[in-house]
């Protein structure tokens, strides 16, 4: 048994997007979480750049823009 009980559920629609800054055309990488890229893999079916999978789409975010690739996240990262 466990001491834990659900008190309310939310609905929040979660909307992606392809982050990056800079040249698209110099982009060879996307960082992001594996829910993630599971969720846009209909918009990636068709790219040539490394999937690099990370913890969190945050994490992904603040990589990518570290080192001048892409990530998918929420515009909120």
């Amino acid at each position: 048994s466990s001491d834990h009980h659900i008190i309310a559920m939310a609905i929040m629609e979660i909307k992606l997007y392809m982050l990056y800054d800079g040249d698209l055309s110099k982009i060879t990488q996307i960082y992001s979480n594996k829910v993630a890229i599971k969720e846009a893999k209909e918009y990636l079916k068709d790219i040539n750049e490394e999937i690099i999978y990370v913890n969190s789409t945050s994490e992904g975010a603040k990589i990518a823009k570290e080192r001048n690739q892409a990530a998918i996240a929420s515009q909120i990262c």
